[in-house]
């Protein structure tokens, strides 16, 4: 379905230029639809594509803080632009992982993203990151629309997905990715009252 709409405009467009190709106001909005369209695909393409061929990690022993700020950093014009706060909690002593900082980071920015999109009338988005025992635990929280009930337990789902936009796919390769560094994921949230991602 997400392959085929593009391929449709893609497929109308095509079958008017033979007529239309002395035109240039059709072939300059040609050119830009059929642009916009192959690059959709391209994502969506590459989507199933990581999903399908999860990457092999190229381990590293990391600073677990560091790779978080480095993602909030990243957003942090972003939050500015959405009028949302972003508070850290990180723990004072350094928590050192074999990780792969690439695959890390994606996963952070996933769930942050997320929790942007979550709080389109601005918010708080608040990452924490604690030892717990002997256990690194990562927290994402936002103030946000939170999420219903039914919908908790396919969260995690490929192709599950309660936006318009969108494979489906995001949170299940973040999944994946945290497995794949032998950890787990979960999930709490309420409707109203925004959502929390725990990573241990």
């Amino acid at each position: 379905h997400e392959i085929k709409n593009p391929l449709t405009a893609i497929k109308t467009f095509a079958e008017f230029l033979p007529e239309r190709h002395d035109d240039p106001k059709f072939r300059t909005e040609f050119a830009a639809i059929v642009s916009k369209e192959v690059d959709r695909i391209s994502r969506i393409v590459q989507s199933l594509s990581d999903f399908a061929k999860p990457v092999l990690l190229k381990l590293e022993t990391l600073e677990l803080q560091q790779v978080l700020r480095e993602t909030l950093t990243m957003l942090s014009n972003d939050c500015l632009k959405r009028h949302v706060t972003i508070q850290q909690q990180l723990e004072s002593t350094t928590i050192l992982l074999p990780a792969d900082p690439g695959q890390l980071k994606q996963v952070f920015l996933n769930l942050c993203v997320n929790a942007l999109d979550a709080m389109p009338q601005g918010g708080t988005l608040t990452a924490s990151c604690q030892l717990e025992g002997q256990e690194a635990v990562i927290r994402i929280t936002d103030t946000g629309t939170g999420i219903a009930p039914e919908h908790l337990p396919h969260l995690f789902d490929p192709f599950f997905s309660t936006k318009d936009t969108g494979m489906g796919l995001g949170l299940s390769v973040v999944k994946q990715i945290v497995e794949q560094h032998l950890g787990t994921i979960q999930v709490e949230s309420e409707p109203g009252q925004g959502s929390t991602f725990t990573i241990h």
